[in-house]
């Protein structure tokens, strides 16, 4: 269970950095 735990705190990270790029990248464009 712990490691599902890491896993999904590790993925939740990434998505956050992705997310705040894709923010970046979207207020770049307009």
């Amino acid at each position: 269970a712990t490691k599902l735990v890491e896993l999904y705190k590790e993925s939740t990270e990434e998505w956050s950095k992705k997310a705040a790029e894709l923010e970046g990248v979207i207020k770049a464009l307009e």
